[in-house]
């Protein structure tokens, strides 16, 4: 859904179908723009954070996208996987953009050497201040630890009027959470492109558990952290069984604790009140 603000800003408007454009299709190409440009190096530098020295990645485009300047973008990273360093969803002379990644909170660039310093929580508090922090640094709010503003640095006039958030998949969720928990402060954001993000209450991934209406912490009996690697999944497949018809006999379900080292985790075993219709299991 696009907001009624940026239907009365056209140029914002059309750069965020660009960038779903650009993200989607991982194009590489020059922007139309002032001609005989020569590329800028990228460049990193830092800014301080409530939660600690944030490292920023800042590339620029060969040509600007708009004859007055160039739109900035940050892409928000990921933080479900156990991937590190500066994300590049997006090709900056593709979108004529400046473009700003940045490290989460206690990770660091193997490429560049960059890190970032304070706690790194999985896209919870910590992550989120930092974010803002950032955001509020390319959108020329605040200055960064040599007390320059985004265009004090860059080769290329920058426009904020046209400045806003990208985020691929689960990052998403990070780009709605610092937009809902700070947007007093973030009042630059003119929009915000989300591919395939999971941003709606439903698609929100619930591993772990979910808390009730009440704030209780809820434990997703199922989930065990353990089975998650960086090279594989473990599924247990015992409670899964195919359904052939809508007649199958009902089911009850008991929970059984685990002798696991984590007492939250539980088995649950599947007792029918008659013979099972078929135990076919998903694979």
């Amino acid at each position: 859904m696009i907001g009624s603000a940026l239907l009365h800003r056209p140029r914002a408007l059309a750069f965020l179908v660009a960038c779903l454009v650009v993200g989607g299709s991982h194009a590489v190409g020059s922007a139309a723009g002032a001609p005989g440009l020569a590329p800028a190096t990228p460049w990193i530098t830092y800014v301080d954070s409530s939660v600690g020295r944030i490292a920023v990645h800042v590339s620029e485009p060969q040509a600007p996208r708009y004859a007055d300047g160039a739109p900035v973008v940050v892409n928000v990273s990921g933080f479900f996987t156990p991937r590190r360093g500066f994300a590049f969803e997006l090709d900056p002379n593709a979108l004529g953009a400046v473009y700003v990644t940045y490290l989460w909170p206690g990770t660091a660039d193997p490429r560049t050497g960059a890190a970032s310093t304070g706690t790194f929580d999985f896209g919870g508090p910590e992550c989120l201040s930092a974010l803002r922090d950032v955001i509020r640094f390319a959108t020329g709010e605040t200055a960064d630890v040599h007390g320059k503003r985004l265009h004090e640095s860059t080769h290329r006039p920058v426009l904020y009027d046209i400045v806003g958030l990208y985020a691929f998949s689960h990052s998403g969720i990070a780009a709605t959470n610092v937009l809902a928990l700070y947007g007093t402060e973030l009042t630059r954001v003119r929009f915000f492109g989300g591919r395939e993000s999971p941003t709606v209450d439903p698609l929100y991934p619930l591993e772990p558990g979910h808390w009730d209406d009440a704030g209780a912490l809820v434990d997703n009996p199922f989930y065990d952290p353990t089975g998650y690697t960086p090279t594989s999944i473990a599924i247990d497949y015992s409670t899964v069984y195919w359904s052939e018809g809508t007649n199958a006999p009902r089911s009850t379900w008991r929970a059984e604790p685990t002798t696991s080292a984590r007492p939250s985790i539980r088995r649950w075993r599947e007792r029918t009140s008659g013979p099972r219709r078929s135990s076919k299991r998903f694979s």
